[in-house]
């Protein structure tokens, strides 16, 4: 980030609400400078005072004035060449520093790189007035004002009861055990419900169930038709007399619940990491405290 005028007709309404005075901090992608602050500060956010209706972010302005943007749209220099070309000479002049130097530039470099940031959010503040009215500026402050909460969230962590999430593993475990049995004895054969290429096998090639049409390249690349999940859904539905479309589904299922979601969290967990002040047995009756993620 770095520093701005903001009683200068250049920087579009940045001001910042402290009268004409005031100087505005231009950030882009404020978001993660925010996050770095709190944690290169090791959680003393009490440290960092950050006025952010000071603050301005081309970045989240561009984000709010177009929700639906990816990440590379919102790149900076792909938002000089989307706002600044032909925004005038001073839009010519930012939209020359669209492709930043990979090499240090010294000082001047880095005022124009600054300037030229600060005419691109005097040109996004204009569009963000149009897209959300006279209030669009407060619009990101707030969103500004959010992510110190989410940060601070994420630099402390949320209290997890491990108990509870460990309970669910076990009866997973054991319906995907249950599942694989109903699905070997319906085969006659073993099957790894977890393989796409076994799968395939069996319902196409041993339950001659129809395999979904795919481009002819496609289908020579793989060697076996597609179980994607919207077919095998068309297959349950279709042929009730097979059970196994909607066994492979139960599967992915509740493998996806534990493999994305609940062993992940787990693993990131730490154990007995109760806030200061808290009783021994905050944790729960089975003597295993929480976590933080």
């Amino acid at each position: 980030g770095g520093g701005g005028g903001g009683g200068g007709g250049g920087g579009g309404g940045h001001g910042g609400g402290g009268g004409g005075g005031a100087v505005s901090l231009v950030c882009p992608n404020a978001q993660v400078v925010l996050r770095s602050a709190l944690f290169t500060l090791d959680g003393v956010s009490s440290a960092l005072e950050i006025e952010t209706g000071l603050w301005v972010d081309p970045v989240l302005m561009a984000w709010l004035a177009e929700p639906d943007s990816t990440e590379a749209e919102l790149a900076l220099p792909a938002l000089y060449s989307r706002y600044m070309v032909g925004a005038g000479a001073g839009g010519a002049a930012a939209a020359g520093h669209a492709a930043l130097s990979a090499e240090p530039g010294g000082a001047e470099q880095l005022e124009a790189d600054l300037r030229a940031c600060w005419a691109l959010c005097g040109q996004l503040c204009g569009v963000l007035k149009a897209s959300h009215g006279p209030a669009g500026v407060g619009v990101m402050q707030r969103e500004l004002t959010v992510a110190q909460v989410l940060t601070d969230m994420e630099l402390h962590g949320l209290p997890l009861h491990l108990p509870t999430l460990r309970r669910p593993l076990g009866e997973v475990q054991r319906r995907c055990e249950a599942l694989s049995r109903e699905a070997e004895a319906l085969l006659g054969g073993p099957l790894n419900l977890g393989s796409p290429q076994q799968v395939s096998e069996a319902l196409y090639a041993r339950l001659r169930l129809p395999p979904p049409p795919v481009p002819a390249g496609a289908a020579a690349r793989s060697g076996h038709g597609s179980t994607n999940e919207a077919h095998l859904a068309r297959l349950a539905a279709s042929r009730p007399d097979c059970a196994l479309p909607a066994i492979v589904l139960e599967y992915r299922h509740l493998r996806k619940a534990t493999d994305a979601f609940l062993e992940p969290l787990l693993a990131k967990a730490v154990p007995d990491c109760r806030p200061a002040g808290a009783g021994a047995g905050e944790g729960g009756g089975d003597g295993e405290g929480e976590g933080e993620g």
